[in-house]
């Protein structure tokens, strides 16, 4: 009683408050983990709403509180975690035009993890009341497919009549991504063939020449950068490089020069080559340094030396063949990255609004 009768005399009233607000602090539990995300049946969805995710309404911010998630199976989604328990053969992304939080909803998909599970076709059917409209690639390497069924907003990919990933999304949107497609199914092209003849060069469309000095004259810089360029444009010439001004593709080859002079200190200086650009199958880079060294003792330092000239020779040198190594090592990508890359273009195309230009699913 004594501790108590403290608190209540006149003069400290004040320190009732706090205190009671400390124990309700220490006593508040931790904030509760979101629940794990529940599947509906596939037939569930109503062309809007499946599972508690509601297009056009449930904000990217939104299914972050409402389930456990983690990072999406495509560019600005979000995975909601099923139960560990439930040990399910597939994830599901919510998929989202932007990293904005109030980004909403612009479809759900459902990728199984392997190609050998999914959903047989003949039950799919069988639940979206028949036979969707059947859409093929260009160029087939493998037997897969995709249907849809646009009343339903509801896009199957297909492998050897196995459904392996699903897209649930609005009703106009897949109807427009599917003329992309043929309507006829051409035959299955031997994959390793396309590539026999592909040409074995990297393909750079820019060059580029950079100096960061201290107390060191370069007598015409802009001389310097111009020769250096030049030089790297015909180093072109190699049956394993192209230089194409303005290259679509893109990539580079740079040179950038660092270099500190102390007449008191030795000190060393710093050429780094990049060369990036469009391998034979996909991108490619490489990056090499080399030091000079800058001895002390002159009052006025120049760069152009013979130890700056034979780094400018080895950094070039060292970057080229390691890019040649890398272009004549680098192989056709396996053919299920193709699969997954073109399926990936389609729901590309339905997420961005379907804006259709013509031209085929995979060149």
């Amino acid at each position: 009683m004594r501790f108590f009768s403290f608190f209540i005399r006149p003069g400290n009233r004040l320190l009732i408050a706090p205190l009671l607000l400390s124990c309700v602090i220490i006593m508040a539990p931790a904030l509760a983990e979101p629940p794990p995300f529940a599947a509906d049946k596939i037939e569930a969805f109503d062309g809007k709403s499946w599972g508690g995710l509601v297009l056009g309404k449930t904000t990217q911010d939104g299914v972050k509180q409402k389930f456990k998630n983690g990072r999406g199976d495509f560019s600005t989604s979000v995975e909601v975690k099923q139960d560990k328990e439930s040990a399910a053969p597939y994830r599901v992304s919510a998929l989202y035009v932007n990293k904005e939080k109030n980004a909403v909803l612009d479809g759900i998909c459902i990728r199984y993890k392997n190609d050998t599970d999914g959903i047989p076709l003949a039950k799919m059917e069988t639940v979206l009341g028949g036979e969707g409209e059947v859409r093929y690639a260009e160029h087939r390497y493998e037997d897969w497919k995709m249907v849809a069924y646009p009343k339903h907003g509801i896009l199957l990919f297909v492998i050897k009549d196995n459904v392996n990933m699903i897209l649930l999304g609005y009703s106009d949107r897949v109807a427009n991504t599917f003329p992309m497609l043929r309507d006829t199914a051409g035959e299955i092209e031997n994959y390793q063939d396309q590539f026999r003849d592909k040409e074995r060069v990297l393909v750079f469309g820019t060059t580029t020449a950079t100096f960061d000095l201290k107390n060191i004259r370069l007598d015409n810089q802009s001389r310097e950068e111009r020769d250096i360029k030049r030089d790297l444009q015909r180093a072109a010439s190699s049956s394993y490089l192209r230089y194409d001004p303005g290259a679509s593709t893109g990539g580079t080859y740079s040179i950038s020069v660092t270099a500190r002079y102390d007449k008191d200190k030795d000190r060393d200086g710093t050429v780094t080559t990049s060369l990036s650009g469009a391998g034979p199958f996909g991108p490619l880079s490489a990056t090499k340094s080399v030091t000079f060294h800058m001895y002390k003792g002159d009052d006025d330092a120049h760069l152009e030396d013979t130890r700056y000239d034979r780094a400018i020779t080895e950094a070039t040198r060292d970057v080229e063949n390691d890019m040649i190594r890398q272009v004549e090592r680098q192989q056709p990508p396996p053919v299920q990255s193709v699969r997954s890359g073109d399926w990936n273009s389609v729901i590309d195309k339905y997420r961005f609004h379907s804006k259709i230009s013509g031209g085929s699913l995979i060149d």
